[in-house]
């Protein structure tokens, strides 16, 4: 508190909750997961920040936060008990297990590990099976391919065949640049979606000259009798955030200007029913974007890992984000009537592996991914007594 007293900040923290008993693992089904107020007919399923944890693992959320004075008590500044309380959550529950650091052990104990791609896939196969696959987009919003060792060992290369396994249709990127950029180009050869970005320019061998746009800025999907305008942002600050090597000659931003340019292209020259950003700029940019870029119908935004159990709308402009580490997928669904959104209708899915089975095919697929590099990725380095946790402001 001294630190960020010092700093001009605010904390923002929940305090320790007495556990409630809430819902039993037996007492929560796959209908509970799966059950949706379907709208209209396409689809629009959203992943972030998997930092290629194919496998189910366990992931706490943080106990503190901060912010600038204004931005206290703001969706991207939540956690804990103010968490809980902005977006209603029962205590002791499955959300409140995936969303809150609450009483993480005990209900570790009771509802287990999240996420997992098999797990995953599952859930949209029976979201295609109910909405019909011709009818759903699977869209990526980066900082996928990079964060465990059998990413590292393979360079990328084994997240992007999971990528294609679940069924990713378009994405952005972030950490992804840290394999640089001839290798960042290899693997996109190898990835069934497409890569897009607005914002990243260079003097590059791909671009005949400076400020030539790297990678193709939107793609046109149609679905469900509807034209999907989808606009790639990834990560403004990369050349700062990183290493500057890794993309050398490439220069990235918010490029708020293009980004306006291309929503008009989109809406008045290709004449499309629906704009969708799909963001790697963090939460709290994504909503200062809605506050500047006109004609944006949703923001999938990505990179500092909230869930938002409900959506954010400024500016007639529907924001969410979709956690980090597999944990959840976002569904939405869009009722596409006369050139425009006429109602949706959103859901944060958590993917709780107790409860949603694994699909066989993630699972030798995982396997074979991993079986080069098992004997040293299980060597045991220590042991802790305490939970170690990745997430918190000073941790």
């Amino acid at each position: 508190m001294q630190i960020a007293t010092a700093l001009g900040l605010i904390t923002v923290a929940g305090g320790c909750a007495t556990a409630v008993p809430g819902r039993s693992l037996d007492a929560i089904s796959l209908k509970d997961l799966y059950d949706f107020n379907t709208k209209g007919k396409l689809t629009l399923l959203h992943m972030c920040d998997l930092h290629a944890h194919i496998k189910p693992l366990y992931w706490r959320e943080p106990s503190t936060l901060i912010s600038a004075p204004n931005l206290v008590g703001t969706p991207g500044f939540l956690c804990g008990e103010s968490f809980a309380k902005y977006y209603g959550l029962e205590p002791s529950s499955l959300d409140a297990y995936f969303d809150t650091y609450m009483d993480f052990d005990a209900l570790a104990n009771k509802f287990g590990k999240m996420g997992g791609i098999s797990h995953m896939k599952t859930l949209i196969n029976e979201i295609k099976r109910q909405r019909g696959a011709q009818n759903v987009l699977f869209l990526d919003s980066g900082d996928t391919w990079q964060g465990t060792g059998v990413a590292l060992k393979t360079r990328g290369e084994a997240i992007v065949k999971a990528q294609n396994y679940l069924g990713v249709d378009v994405m952005v990127g972030h950490w992804e640049f840290t394999y640089g950029k001839e290798r960042v180009q290899e693997l996109i050869t190898k990835l069934d979606a497409k890569f897009i970005s607005q914002n990243i320019v260079g003097n590059d061998p791909f671009a005949d000259e400076f400020e030539e746009l790297i990678f193709e800025p939107y793609t046109i999907e149609e679905r469900a009798g509807a034209k999907i305008g989808i606009i790639g942002q990834s990560f403004p600050f990369t050349s700062t955030a990183n290493p500057k090597e890794f993309t050398e000659g490439w220069s990235f931003g918010l490029r708020l200007d293009t980004l306006q340019e291309y929503v008009d292209e989109l809406r008045n020259k290709h004449k499309v029913d629906c704009v969708v950003v799909l963001s790697h700029d963090g939460f709290s940019v994504d909503q200062e974007v809605a506050r500047k870029v006109n004609g944006i119908d949703f923001i999938l935004s990505g990179h500092t890992h909230d869930p938002s159990p409900q959506p954010i709308v400024i500016n007639e402009t529907v924001i969410v984000i979709a956690g980090s580490h597999g944990k959840y997928i976002g569904r939405l669904d869009l009722d596409i009537q006369n050139g425009k959104v006429n109602d949706y209708e959103y859901k944060l899915i958590p993917i709780a592996s107790n409860i949603i089975p694994a699909d066989p095919e993630g699972e030798k697929l995982v396997a074979q991914l991993y079986a080069p590099f098992d004997t040293e990725l299980n060597e045991v380095l220590g042991k802790t007594k305490g939970l170690l946790y990745k997430r918190d402001t000073f941790h």
